[in-house]
């Protein structure tokens, strides 16, 4: 159910943007877009597969202090991805979007699609993280209805941004984007509220940094890259 909800954003995205003017190259530029941005989450991937491999793991031991300093490491990891791939996203998007075969008419709404969403990278990561998280501890509900929340308020934004209603100005494309790294970013702060005070037992986390631990690092990256490779293999 978690990821037909994921599945429901593109669904509400597309259909909104269909309605839009010029939306037969909008909606081909948001189709480029989205293929840039499953490409740069292969390395979000390894990193979830990692994440939830070592915190199952403890759960099982029953090492719960564990469980949060992998969680917190994890955290600390994806935001520096997040920024990472924000950067390097932006900067490459034009010629990236070129050799997937963006033309003149397609280039504009498939940036104005896809920088928002590469800006807010670190939320949408975040959001896959405390979700893998959460089934590394056997509790796939609470996400469950973090990821309805999100969706209630991806329409909710998209209708206003999207379409100009509630008194703003008709983004098109872009509000799309926008409305959905809106969204992400309130569910994170709803996830992180709710996992720094303790309301899943066995997983917490803390909101105050640390510092890298090194071999669980590496280990986490070690059980991950062979899922990001495979992610990688699939996307191409």
């Amino acid at each position: 159910a978690g990821m037909l909800s994921q599945n429901v954003v593109i669904l509400v995205d597309t259909a909104m943007v269909g309605r839009t003017p010029n939306s037969e190259f909008a909606l081909t530029g948001m189709g480029y877009g989205s293929q840039l941005i499953f490409l740069l989450m292969v390395a979000m991937i390894g990193l979830t597969v990692g994440t939830v491999a070592f915190i199952a793991r403890a759960k099982g031991a029953g090492q719960t202090e564990r469980s949060q300093i992998i969680l917190h490491q994890s955290v600390q990891m994806t935001l520096l991805l997040g920024v990472v791939m924000a950067i390097v996203g932006n900067t490459l998007a034009e010629p990236l979007l070129m050799l997937l075969g963006a033309d003149q008419n397609t280039m504009g709404p498939a940036l104005a699609y896809l920088r928002p969403l590469l800006w807010g990278t670190v939320f949408n990561y975040l959001n896959i993280l405390f979700a893998a998280s959460l089934r590394g501890v056997g509790n796939t509900r609470l996400a469950f209805m973090v990821a309805l929340g999100m969706n209630a308020l991806n329409f909710f934004f998209n209708y206003a941004l999207i379409l100009g209603n509630f008194g703003f100005e008709p983004m098109g494309i872009a509000g799309a984007a926008i409305g959905t790294v809106l969204a992400q970013a309130c569910a994170v702060i709803v996830m992180a509220m709710l996992l720094s005070r303790g309301v899943v037992p066995g997983l917490g986390l803390s909101l105050r940094p640390r510092a890298v631990d090194g071999p669980l690092v590496k280990e986490l990256i070690r059980v991950g890259w062979p899922a990001a490779a495979d992610m990688l293999v699939l996307n191409a």
